[in-house]
């Protein structure tokens, strides 16, 4: 089937419009020449979109930009959860941060910029690197198109099991000889009464005989972060419960160059240069009541308990004095981080073109910082012995509720929260730095030929070779309180020096008659004083881990072409040799893996009428274990509880079977209905287990010599399967248009232990709906998305599974094209003010955590020449 090129496209387009058919069928008629008409805004790009799903030889969905600057939502992620089997994780701050392919677990998505590997890290103090690119780094401005293959093609880059997301950049010899793009933007949030600046630039130019051309983007943006919180963590080892509050102001700095060589009419070379730096600095303040086996309670009748036999209502009068959990009961903990996250990408291409050959090759090298930037902490609060506290003849008591269905009930009698005055220096200031890093050098040469073998038309084979290095490290840093806070006795949040007013949670995570407001500290303040006070600094042994593969890939893919049919089929033979390094006590050790993957695939379009495709495939896909389950250091020690976790550098990667069958109508220019099955057969995944084992003495500090330790380590599951359906609608009404579509999902995992639950990240039910209005002068559009209850990771202070309910988000813009060149567009980023609610799935299955993230609204004017 000859695929439909632009000319097609823009008549078809003016046909849609209306008035243009007589005039078309003269100039056809007369033999005049056709002026080009092409399709712009909202429907210009849904159909851009339509006609990259219609035209591929892989099952894959697309979304495209209306113009520069104009992806249609402010972040990437929240712009795929409107595909068809695409779902998001949000990330502290409300914002779509991992992305979810047909119910699998976010790292199990691939992503790619252009084709290759970007390297990621992130910022939070318990979080380990993630194969899943980090999208708060990448601007929508700079992107032209996503595309997202749920089937794999052996030409493609192996790594998603759930499949891969490919972001695509413009170049400059696409563009017109000229092209100059700016765009300026205010942030807002309803949680937070400030205000965010963004710029957006680009410049693109070409010679006339369209052989050089350059092009730059920047952007620099500032955005608003915030989350107040109330989290329950008593089903949990760490009793702690209480409300919190998230702030994070973070600022943007991104850059793309791009550069292209027409040497020959048939050598094109190319350079591509793009850098992001993120500034995350943040501070999480944590109002918190701890419950320990040394708690007192006066129980509220009938009151449940928790599955640590914790009464779930009643009130705490407080603990047995010394005894309590590391020697507090309440405690305002603050931990303020200064992150800056750094992610760099070079390449270097050559694409020679020989009519019935084509040969194209790439090298190039990515590499990412991070870390949290030093987590500075201090904790505020009561101890123990206390004579404030009921049970020590005091007034002080908690009241609670963790039963609630949002929320909790928290009421502090006899001190008011917000008062700093009796809130004492319970936990001296400390501060930790972790550094994560991540970089691949790559290699890639690629050849096709034309052929006329029968049905196959081009043969196509390439091989990739790729160095992959991830790691952490930690330092810890001794600190001199007396210099933070000019002495060392009868410290109190009111007399420090670094009191910042209030804050606030709000009634949408503290149920009626709860204490919302309570003392905060200038975080930003405290950081910068304990950071000047800094004594020593040593190096954390335990938590250091590096691991490195090296990766080699070679494929042969064949496209064949019939009357009514198309397609694909290929293999791509991959190696994965491993190498980890860690230490014991202070002696480096190393551990090693291999693996090798033969990934076949085969996709097939059939044409049964001018607009109807049946579309089917079969695969092997895989996905290399997360950079966590395989840095062989032992962490998250607990001397008191003998508790620690370790991963594996030997462990085999997720591997799945996969089947796709789908059927495409396309009834009208720029509309369709689609429906698809498919079905992914899990071989392998990776779990977790526990197993008894001692701790090197040096790791201990001594302090629990040849005492038998509960150890979480990575396990391979013993398999499962995700299967379901697809629905998805587009269609037109003159300046309306419609978008749906909904998935049906169900999956299952087989743990090593033989137990059997639902994966990670896969919802029953998900859905979207978008309607939008378009004319010369304005454009609006609504975006509702919808998921049901999903299983997903604790945080890393348990590792336990729990649930999230179901999430629904609203999504509005309007632009006004106020002339040719100029636009103006408000948009609203989850204007229902959605709050999100995660439920243990231990006991009670209360509320773990109920986040409410608030509104985000955007007033862009942008211009073109």
């Amino acid at each position: 089937m000859l695929k439909r090129n632009k000319l097609a496209l823009s008549v078809s387009a003016a046909v849609l419009s209306g008035g243009l058919m007589a005039p078309l069928a003269m100039a056809q008629a007369t033999g005049d020449a056709l002026e080009e008409v092409t399709v712009t805004g909202i429907r210009g790009a849904l159909q851009s979109a339509m006609d990259t799903k219609r035209d591929a030889n892989a099952v894959v969905d697309s979304i495209s930009a209306e113009d520069i600057g104009k992806f249609p939502d402010k972040n990437i992620a929240e712009s795929l959860q409107r595909v068809p089997g695409v779902a998001i994780n949000r990330g502290f701050a409300g914002e779509g941060g991992e992305v979810s392919i047909r119910g699998v677990d976010p790292e199990l998505t691939q992503t790619l910029l252009n084709g290759q590997f970007v390297a990621s890290t992130s910022w939070f103090s318990l979080a380990f690197n993630k194969r899943s690119f980090n999208m708060d780094l990448m601007p929508s401005e700079a992107v032209k198109s996503v595309e997202v293959y749920k089937s794999p093609v052996a030409s493609l880059d192996e790594g998603g099991v759930g499949g891969t997301v490919i972001l695509n950049t413009r170049k400059p010899l696409e563009m017109d000889p000229f092209t100059v793009y700016a765009s300026t933007e205010l942030m807002s949030n309803s949680i937070d009464s400030g205000t965010a600046p963004t710029f957006n630039g680009m410049f693109s130019w070409k010679d006339d005989s369209n052989r050089f051309g350059i092009m730059g983007t920047i952007s620099s943006a500032e955005i608003i972060g915030r989350a107040n919180k109330a989290e329950n963590y008593w089903e949990e080892g760490w009793g702690a419960s209480g409300f919190a509050n998230f702030d994070q102001d973070r600022e943007r700095q991104t850059i793309d160059l791009n550069s292209q060589f027409a040497a020959t009419e048939k050598l094109t070379l190319g350079a591509h240069y793009f850098e992001t730096t993120l500034d995350a600095t943040n501070t999480n303040h944590n109002f918190l009541v701890f419950s320990t086996g040394t708690s007192v309670y006066s129980e509220a009748s009938g009151a449940p308990a928790s599955s640590n036999g914790r009464p779930l209502q009643g009130t705490l009068l407080g603990a047995t004095p010394g005894e309590g959990a590391n020697g507090w009961v309440i405690l305002d903990d603050v931990n303020t981080r200064e992150p800056e996250l750094k992610t760099d990408l070079k390449e270097f291409t050559a694409d020679y073109d020989g009519g019935s050959y084509r040969v194209s090759g790439v090298i190039g090298s990515t590499k990412a910082n991070g870390g949290n930037g030093g987590n500075v902490n201090t904790g505020w609060g009561l101890t123990p012995d206390s004579d404030l506290f009921a049970v020590n003849g005091g007034d002080v008591s908690v009241d609670f509720d963790m039963t609630k269905g949002t929320g909790m009930y928290m009421n502090v009698n006899g001190v008011d929260p917000a008062d700093g005055s009796w809130q004492t220096l319970v936990a001296a200031p400390s501060l930790a730095e972790t550094n994560l890093w991540d970089q691949e050098d790559f290699a890639q040469a690629d050849f096709e030929l034309d052929v006329d073998m029968g049905l196959i038309k081009t043969l196509k084979t390439g091989v990739k070779v790729r160095d992959h290095v991830f790691g952490k490290n930690q330092y810890d840093y001794t600190i001199d309180a007396a210099g933070v806070f000019g002495t060392t006795d009868g410290i109190t949040l009111a007399n420090s020096g670094f009191g910042g007013g209030t804050i606030d949670v709000g009634s949408e995570v503290a149920a009626g008659g709860s204490d919302s407001r309570y003392a905060a500290v200038n975080g930003d303040k405290l950081s910068s004083a304990v950071r000047n006070n800094v004594t020593a600094r040593a190096f954390n042994y335990a938590a250091y881990g590096e691991v490195e593969e090296e990766i080699n890939a070679f494929y042969v893919q064949a496209d064949f072409e019939g009357e009514r049919y198309r397609g694909n089929f290929g293999v791509r033979y991959v190696t994965t040799d491993v190498t980890a390094e860690a230490y014991v006590g202070q002696t480096p050790f190393k551990s090693t893996g291999d693996y090798s993957d033969v990934l076949p695939s085969v996709n097939f379009a059939y044409d049964l009428a001018d607009d109807l495709i049946l579309r089917t495939s079969a695969s092997k896909v895989m996905s290399r274990p997360s950079y966590g389950t395989l840095n062989p250091a032992v962490g998250n020690i607990n001397v008191e509880k003998n508790t620690a976790g370790a991963g594996d550098a030997g462990m085999d990667p997720f591997r799945a079977n996969q089947f796709d069958l789908g059927l495409e109508w396309y009834f009208a220019e720029n509309s369709y209905a689609s429906a698809a099955v498919f079905y992914k057969d899990i071989d392998s995944f990776v779990t977790s287990d526990t197993i008894q084992g001692e701790l090197p003495e040096p790791q201990t500090d001594g302090s629990v010599e040849n005492q038998l330790y509960t150890l979480t380590v990575p396990a391979q599951g013993a398999g499962g399967y995700v299967q379901g359906m697809e629905l998805s609608y587009q269609q037109m009404f003159g300046n309306f248009g419609v978008l749906a579509n909904t998935t049906i999902s169900d999956s299952e995992g087989e743990a090593a232990d033989g137990s059997k639950t639902k994966l990670p990240g896969n919802s029953d039910l998900s859905y979207n709906l978008t309607g939008f209005y378009e004319d010369d002068m304005f454009s609006a559009r609504a975006a509702y998305t919808y998921r049901d209850d999903y299983l997903a990771e604790g945080t890393a202070i348990s590792g336990a599974l729990d649930t999230f309910e179901g999430q629904s988000y609203l999504d509005l813009t309007f632009t006004w094209h106020a002339t040719e060149n100029l636009d103006f567009s408000l948009q609203g980023v989850n204007v229902l003010e959605e709050v999100t609610v995660q439920r243990h799935t231990l006991g009670e299955q209360t509320n773990r955590v109920t986040t409410e993230n608030g509104s985000r609204y955007f007033l862009k004017a942008s211009y073109r020449l």
